[in-house]
């Protein structure tokens, strides 16, 4: 029923509840009308999924909201309007979740340690908030059934922890772009499979993320970087000895806006599929080397590459510019002789009509032509 227009419906919630068989209900973005006569009893007990996104609610949901303990999967996204204050306690209660998407509302607090209780969570969506506070550490240990976790487009400021140890699933999903982490790049469990971290105010070299020796490998399929402050060299270990299994198969996607390219440019490694993207899918980050444009050599200074592409630069310059002066010196010799030269100008124009003249006999000859074939067509038949 979702994007259905319910708000003169004010006994949605009485109907409803006359469905005790009922296990999945959808009444996103329908305009609901929160404000019903108190019901004693909710026959949802068959409940599993409930989704209640594009709502109003505040950030109070209904009381019988939080006591569907058979709800795996709870939807309530979009729901507050300016400021949405914590994030409701009651949903605590929901012990049996494995769903909880919270996201696009204005939730301004820390993330709230009664997450633990939900211990089944596989899929976490807090993007699109205003959450504050550094990054809990427990976060990625609270369920040991975690697979994805969405914490973009927060306030979350401080250094991001090492992702080792974590207790979440194998190939996770982690999402921690646009917000306000700062320092290092942190280190990767090889549970996570895919882990964007574009968009913040991390720095430092990357060479330590990529060529560190954890106690596990890194199973990386794509990694997120764009529009951080990293420098330093994308180092040869990814090529050398196979010590990583991902080496190949990986990802590096680090677009973003594009920036003047200089000196303290590191090196891109040769070999490796990083040379299979363009330029463009590294810009936002200091790093060069083919596939980007400038060259640099292992001392980090701009090589004959970059020499000669300046210098092509330069004669593209002056191109355009002989371009534009003959343009304008043929364009003023010819327009300027008619201004100055009566002769000329009288010729001329004496020129194009009879052009106009000699044009307009020949259509209208023509047109006579055609019109006494069509009329002796006619009349034979």
């Amino acid at each position: 029923m979702s994007s259905i227009d319910l708000e003169e419906a004010s006994d949605w919630l009485e109907v409803t509840n006359s469905l005790p068989s009922l296990e999945v209900l959808r009444l996103s973005s329908c305009n609901l009308n929160f404000i019903f006569r108190p019901i004693s009893h909710v026959n949802f007990s068959s409940l599993s999924l409930l989704d209640l996104s594009g709502n109003y609610l505040g950030n109070n949901i209904p009381l019988w909201v939080s006591n569907l303990r058979s709800l795996t999967s709870l939807s309530l996204s979009n729901i507050t309007v300016g400021n949405g204050g914590p994030i409701p306690e009651d949903i605590q209660n929901l012990t049996s979740l494995l769903l909880l998407d919270l996201s696009w509302n204005s939730f301004n607090t820390s993330i709230p340690s009664w997450l633990y209780s939900l211990s089944h969570l596989e899929v976490l969506n807090l993007a699109g908030n205003q959450l504050t506070d550094v990054l809990p550490v427990w976060i990625f240990n609270f369920s040991s059934e975690l697979q994805y976790l969405d914490l973009s487009q927060n306030q979350m400021h401080g250094r991001i922890p090492n992702l080792t140890n974590m207790g979440m699933q194998e190939h996770s999903v982690i999402d921690l772009s646009q917000n306000h982490f700062e320092g290092p790049l942190p280190l990767v469990s090889s549970k996570v499979h895919e882990l964007d971290l574009s968009d913040n105010l991390l720095s430092g070299s990357i060479s330590q993320f990529l060529c560190s020796s954890p106690s596990e490998p890194v199973n990386l399929a794509a990694l997120y970087l764009a529009n951080n402050q990293l420098s330093g060299k994308l180092p040869n270990c990814w090529t050398q000895g196979g010590r990583y299994p991902y080496v190949e198969a990986a990802l590096l996607l680090t677009k973003g806006e594009p920036i003047e390219y200089n000196k303290t440019l590191a090196l891109i490694p040769t070999g490796t599929q990083l040379q299979s993207f363009n330029s463009s899918s590294f810009v936002g980050n200091k790093l060069c080397g083919p596939p980007l444009t400038p060259n640099c050599s292992t001392n980090g200074e701009v090589t004959v590459v970059e020499k000669n592409r300046k210098e092509d630069d330069h004669e593209m310059s002056w191109f355009y510019i002989g371009m534009a002066v003959g343009f304008i010196v043929g364009f003023w010799g010819f327009c300027g002789s008619l201004i100055f030269n009566r002769t000329w100008r009288h010729s001329y124009f004496r020129f194009l009509d009879c052009i106009k003249d000699q044009i307009y006999v020949a259509s209208v000859l023509k047109l006579r032509w055609f019109r006494k074939t069509i009329t002796s067509c006619y009349n034979n038949q």
